[in-house]
Order: C-alpha cells, then structure tokens, then sequence
C-alpha cells in the first residue's frame, strides 16, 4: 500500500512542491518534519550518487547504450527539440527508513530526480519496489508530456466547459 507520494526540488530540504499522505499516521503533527526527514535522506543519497566517481562512469555507459533499463529517459531528451543531452540530470533510488518517532513502522522510499526534482513514493516495506519504481517513471513521463506541451488544469478545464455549453 502507498503511505504517501512527494514531488520535491533536489536543490534543497525545504522546497516541496506536492505531497500528499494516504494515513492518520501520516497527517498527523509530525507531517512537516516527516517530509523534511525524507527530503533530506533523498538530497544526501542524491548528493553521494552524483558525487561519486562510480555513477559518473554509469551514467556514461547508460547514456552510450540504446535499450537498456533508463532508455525512457533518454526517449525525454529526443521528445524534446536537442536529440542529446549528455548532461542531462538523473538520478534514483530506494532507501528504507527504520521505525522511529515518525513513523510506526518501517517505510520503504522509491525516488527519481529529473531535472532538479524529485518524485517520491512511500511505500509499506512489503510492496514491490520495482512496480513502485516503474510507477514513478511512467509518471514523471506522463507529467513532463503533459506540461510540455503546455497543457493545463485550468485550459483543460475551459475546454471542458466549452463542450458540455454549446
């Protein structure tokens, strides 16, 4: 079961774009501090993986390579006007938090970071991470389709109106 989804920056702790928890536990008075722990988990494991002289040697063999677990990725960088994007910003992961103040029992976190933001899920540490993660890469697909082609809430909502007026 999802305990909770966030879109976040990468850039820092405090800047939360979205989240949304699914449980008591999770709106209770320590959400604040909650979405600050994850965020902050995200930006430390964000900041080792692009530091780390191993993932700049993975993400350049992913990046030569044409079908292989990150090619969505690279499908963005073609849907878009450059064909490559050899510096392009990505990075993912799954950390497991303990069972603490914040949380009764151990969450699992699934993340991607495209482009200065971060999708989280949280999840019961049972769930399948690898259905959480191809959840969030459909997701930032569909949001980055979305919001590329410059469509709306608001326009979709007036075209709406539009056709069940006339």
């Amino acid at each position: 079961m999802v305990y909770g989804l966030m879109i976040h920056s990468v850039d820092s702790s405090q800047t939360l774009h979205f989240s949304i928890f699914y449980t008591p536990e999770g709106n209770d008075g320590h959400k604040k501090t909650r979405q600050q722990t994850i965020m902050r988990r995200i930006l430390e494991e964000h900041l080792f993986q692009t530091h780390s002289g191993e993932q700049a040697g993975l993400t350049k063999s992913k990046a030569s390579s044409s079908l292989d677990d990150a090619d969505w990725l690279f499908r963005f960088a073609s849907d878009s006007k450059s064909s490559a994007q050899p510096g392009l910003d990505y990075t993912e992961g799954i950390l497991r938090l303990q069972a603490s103040v914040l949380f009764e029992y151990p969450k699992l976190v699934v993340w991607k970071q495209v482009d200065k933001v971060v999708y989280t899920l949280v999840c019961e540490p049972l769930d399948n991470p690898l259905l959480a993660s191809n959840f969030l890469t459909l997701f930032v697909h569909e949001l980055n389709d979305h919001f590329r082609k410059g469509g709306g809430v608001i326009e979709e909502k007036a075209g709406e109106r539009q056709g069940h007026d006339g």
